[in-house]
């Protein structure tokens, strides 16, 4: 079923402070004192600690992905303007439909991390100069689904909701001010028992001035229901990860993201995913600077009585090497990921974190991964 959404009545204000967690739907923040250095949380490189026990059996887990190619279109030299336009529309939500008639449901999806195809060096020449430029762009989700249980029905539904993000660069710092439209579509449908699944961004344009930038998108949010549904709550919870670049040197902090879902598990909230709002970033050439990555955490909890849940993270590492022919990007965090179902967790959500320098040539890309179980209680 495709539904497209044409009334949003919700607009939502949002501007980050120094509060990790904010929750814009009951203006209810949330103190998280406790704050993870980026990185730190365990990598198979760096020899992670034994996967506790979910008191669940293994999880059947398929994963799977689809790639959007978006066309974009960069001009201006002194005030850039970009536009990204899909070369097909609803990509994600196809690839989630086709599953879903082979009774498969989709838990979560993410962006895969890949590097980007960079324009020449004639383009790149242009480009700085403010001359039109043309570039193709493949973006890839990955995505992960479960059976569904026999003889039960499964619906999907495509919808849009406008997201636009203003950016002021202050002195060394930027702060972002957010408006969007998915609080109110999310509620409209979770209403009606659908989950929110997947998530993904279907086009915009950004503009970046010396003063800051603006950027409008459309979110393209994929909802599943798996018939009886009952109806549920949702959540939105907005964070911000700290980034500092000093001399050209990134460092960054990650609120506790694990300490906060599990405060909300404990009352039976589930994560549905994290969206990271596209906004632009600090005017090229500038050495030393601070900033925040914009996160929203998206939670759902069903109406009637909802079990326990309890979350466990991991910290994937892909290695990028930088030489002369260009930058490289190896890894695979699919091993880790099936290694958890193996023993009763659930991936619900993954964020991409900032890179950190790994040696003269060499950055470690870290890749934070989410995984629930329920709790079960003791007879």
């Amino acid at each position: 079923t495709l539904s497209l959404h044409d009334a949003l009545p919700i607009s939502r204000s949002l501007l980050f402070t120094n509060n990790p967690f904010l929750n814009p739907y009951t203006h209810k923040t949330h103190l998280v004192n406790k704050r993870l250095v980026m990185g730190c949380s365990g990598s198979k490189a760096a020899g992670v600690a034994a996967i506790p026990e979910s008191s669940t059996g293994p999880i059947e887990l398929t994963a799977s992905s689809c790639t959007t190619v978006i066309d974009a279109k960069i001009s201006g030299m002194f005030s850039k303007e970009m536009t990204a336009t899909p070369q097909e529309q609803g990509v994600l939500f196809n690839h989630v439909s086709e599953n879903a008639a082979k009774g498969l449901e989709l838990v979560t999806s993410y962006p895969k991390m890949e590097m980007p195809e960079m324009p020449g060096m004639g383009a790149q020449m242009g480009m700085a100069l403010g001359a039109p430029t043309t570039m193709e762009i493949k973006s890839t989700v990955q995505t992960f689904f479960k059976p569904v249980e026999a003889g039960k029905t499964l619906t999907t539904v495509l919808v849009y909701a406008p997201i636009h993000v203003d950016a002021s660069v202050g002195f060394m710092n930027v702060q972002v001010n957010m408006q969007e439209g998915i609080g109110a579509t999310i509620n409209s449908y979770s209403a009606q028992g659908y989950r929110l699944c997947g998530m993904g961004i279907a086009g915009g344009a950004t503009t970046t001035k010396f003063a800051g930038a603006s950027s409008t998108s459309l979110a393209e949010l994929v909802f599943q229901k798996v018939d009886p549904a009952l109806p549920s709550s949702c959540m939105i919870l907005q964070a911000a990860i700290k980034v500092s670049v000093n001399m050209g040197v990134m460092s960054s902090t990650v609120p506790d993201f694990a300490g906060t879902l599990n405060e909300y598990g404990a009352q039976g909230w589930s994560l549905d995913g994290f969206m990271m709002p596209p906004q632009a970033p600090p005017q090229v050439g500038a050495m030393s600077f601070n900033f925040d990555m914009a996160v929203q955490t998206y939670l759902s909890k069903p109406e009637a009585d909802a079990q326990p849940k309890k979350y466990v993270t991991a910290t994937y590492n892909y290695q990028m090497k930088v030489g002369v022919g260009g930058a490289s990007l190896s890894g695979d965090p699919l091993p880790l990921i099936q290694e958890h179902a193996q023993k009763g967790w659930m991936l619900k959500g993954a964020l991409s974190l900032p890179a950190q320098r790994k040696g003269m040539t060499g950055m470690a890309v870290p890749l934070m991964l989410f995984f629930e179980a329920p709790v079960v209680q003791q007879a």
